[in-house]
């Protein structure tokens, strides 16, 4: 049975969001971290603050970072293996962010 999410965090400027993530982001290896996108790294920040757990995503499975990048987060047991829970693609799933690129449109 998966845990009970936690509350989204809250900050007092989208400043001081981003602060926190690089805070949380500078304890994981770069390697790990460095190919992703803002907002997927956005995406995954919240998945790691939501999912109550102290494993920071250079520690999870390409399956959990798969889907902490579409907003969906994980679960672990007691000995720290991840659960996959059935359902967890709706129990589980946060508000996830995406960015699309604006086209050159000519004037």
């Amino acid at each position: 049975m998966p845990g009970r999410l936690a509350d989204p965090p809250i900050f007092d400027s989208p400043i001081d969001m981003l602060r926190q993530i690089v805070h949380a982001f500078d304890q994981c290896r770069e390697a790990s971290i460095a190919s992703f996108t803002v907002p997927e790294l956005i995406n995954i920040y919240h998945c790691w603050v939501r999912c109550g757990w102290d494993y920071y995503p250079d520690e999870w499975t390409d399956k959990q970072i798969k889907e902490a990048k579409q907003g969906i987060c994980h679960d672990w047991n007691d000995t720290g293996s991840p659960v996959y829970a059935k359902g967890r693609r709706k129990t589980r799933k946060i508000l996830a962010i995406t960015i699309k690129e604006k086209s050159n449109a000519k004037d």
